[in-house]
């Protein structure tokens, strides 16, 4: 303080002065790295999965009336929009939002190959809707030559989930067990068997729900034929209830196939199904952290299997993560603290409207709640849904499999409807592979065959390839040895018939062989002429696919 100054201030007044300069000082020195607008963590990544618009109904039947104009199972004009709106209101997020960004993430109005990589599952509604989406994202009409990547569906399990090999097993070929675990569902919302008949008589579909035993069936394609006509404005008001009532029972059936549950050890030892996608997710995030990747939008166009996963193995076993609606959006956002500098990870979820009254104007899912987890292993829900990256990754590889097959694990539900041979029947002669077992074995190579044996490059059959197998058996372990083998287009009862005539006939033979022999060799008394094990059994041959 200047001299002549302190000289006209009062010592009291003087010392105030000193006390208020020193705790100025104090506080700037103690303040974060300034802030110069709302964003406390910038946005570095930003990662994309979304579900296709909304399409007309899949079915084969009835088209006109159900499908309309649009040819069934395509994008419809109200779908198209629904993208826009996706692509439309993200763009301004990462552009204008001051409460997300201070300057523009995105830039540029034109779509550029350095900045955004899509990929979508190789079906032409998400094809379609990934286009729709970039040309929002990157509004620039002057050149839109869209770059997307696909995978065949048989070989997509990180999009096209079906693929997996346990799901593809149990949602195409366990119907029983399917039927055993939702009828019970189905039966309490639908108590009165005759509402839900009634029901498919309004949507054309009373020949498809004419059995009662296959009311799963009917269920989830009068809950497709709804949900489209909803869209475009084809309900009446009072559809309302029962759309809610197909959607939490199709919910349900998908809960059972998509969501993760810590307390069941299959789902432990062979992971959340929606891990090959977010190991991609972390694999994106590591490669950006390291320089090695440096695309600001990382997008994915697929199906509602696909968000299920997703959200399943993060935790959420909500109605509308099991079976997400038209345009749902998952959101990944990479940010990094302005004043720490260490990473967080937000994830968000949205989708448009779904009928015509909202515009299909997107907005936010306010239930949505990320789990992440800390180094003490517990989990939480992250405030704002935004956690460091170190527990959001933790989290992820908590539901990792922990059984190094992971979905190539099969449970009983599954490994019933497997349907491949023995490894005996196998090798006595060529038989021909089930449709399931041909699946698993192209999915799960490594682990389509019993120990000691390996998957031929071609046939896909199983080979003996170790000493066990391939050492000579007595006489009585051939006989012993099971050869039974599950065909396909056989019934039970006429391969039971089948196997008695041939058993009938070898013993007819073997009478026939035993009298001409004791003729010829009547009258010899040694007994060195009998083999060590008696009588020498030729196996019968298998059964083949298609007899």
């Amino acid at each position: 303080m200047p001299a002549a100054l302190r000289s006209l201030l009062p010592r009291r007044m003087r010392r105030m002065c000193v006390l208020v300069a020193t705790a100025a000082l104090l506080a700037v020195a103690c303040l974060p790295a300034p802030s110069h607008g709302k964003v406390e963590w910038a946005v570095q990544q930003v990662q994309v999965l979304h579900r296709h618009g909304s399409r007309s109904a899949t079915v084969h039947y009835n088209t006109t009336d159900i499908c309309g104009a649009t040819p069934c199972g395509e994008l419809n004009l109200e779908g198209e929009t629904m993208m826009r709106n996706v692509g439309k209101f993200l763009r301004g997020r990462y552009s204008t939002d001051e409460e997300v960004v201070e300057t523009p993430f995105l830039s540029s109005p034109d779509y550029d190959l350095r900045v955004v990589t899509s990929r979508s599952t190789d079906v032409q509604h998400t094809l379609q809707s990934a286009q729709l989406f970039l040309a929002e994202m990157f509004p620039t009409a002057d050149r839109l030559v869209p770059a997307i990547h696909t995978a065949p569906t048989s070989q997509d399990m990180m999009l096209y989930t079906f693929s997996q090999p346990w799901v593809s097993l149990y949602v195409t070929y366990a119907g029983a067990a399917q039927q055993a675990r939702m009828n019970p569902v189905i039966d309490r919302y639908f108590p009165d068997w005759k509402v839900l008949r009634d029901l498919s008589v309004e949507l054309w579909s009373e020949g498809h729900c004419s059995d009662y035993a296959t009311r799963l069936s009917c269920v989830l394609t009068l809950f497709d034929i709804v949900t489209a006509k909803r869209s475009v404005g084809g309900l009446p008001s009072d559809f309302d209830d029962r759309y809610s009532d197909l959607h939490a029972i199709v919910a349900e059936w998908n809960r059972g196939i998509w969501h993760y549950d810590s307390s069941k050890a299959f789902c432990v030892q062979q992971g959340g199904r929606g891990q090959p996608f977010l190991q991609q997710v972390m694999t994106n995030i590591d490669d950006f952290v390291a320089g090695r990747n440096t695309h600001k939008v990382m997008h994915y166009s697929g199906l509602d299997i696909s968000l299920a996963a997703v959200w399943g193995t993060l935790g959420d076993s909500s109605d509308n993560a099991m079976q997400p609606t038209y345009g749902q959006t998952f959101v990944l956002e990479l940010v990094k603290s302005l004043s720490s500098g260490e990473y967080g990870v937000r994830v968000l979820r949205g989708w448009p409207g779904q009928t015509p009254e909202t515009d299909f104007t997107f907005s936010w899912d306010s239930a949505w709640k990320l789990q992440c987890r800390r180094s003490d292993g517990t989990n939480y829900a992250a405030k704002g849904n935004l956690c460091p990256l170190e527990d959001f990754g933790r989290y992820v590889a908590w539901t990792a499999a922990k059984d190094p097959r992971g979905m190539c694990l099969l449970d009983a539900e599954a490994s019933d409807v497997l349907n491949c041979p023995t490894p005996a029947a196998e090798q006595a002669v060529t038989v021909s592979l089930s449709e399931s077992c041909l699946l698993y074995r192209a999915a799960c190579p490594a682990d389509a065959c019993a120990p000691g044996y390996v998957l031929s490059a071609s046939g896909h059959h199983c080979t003996c390839a170790s000493d066990l197998c391939l050492a000579p058996r007595s006489c009585e372990n051939n006989i012993d040895v099971p050869v039974t083998v599950h065909t396909v287009g056989i019934s039970k009862v006429a391969t039971i018939g089948i196997s008695i005539a041939t058993f009938c006939a070898g013993a007819l033979l073997a009478v026939a062989v035993t009298l001409i022999l004791m003729l010829l060799l009547r009258g010899a008394r040694s007994a060195r002429d009998l083999e060590p094990c008696g009588k020498y059994l030729t196996p019968s041959e298998p059964l083949r696919e298609g007899m």
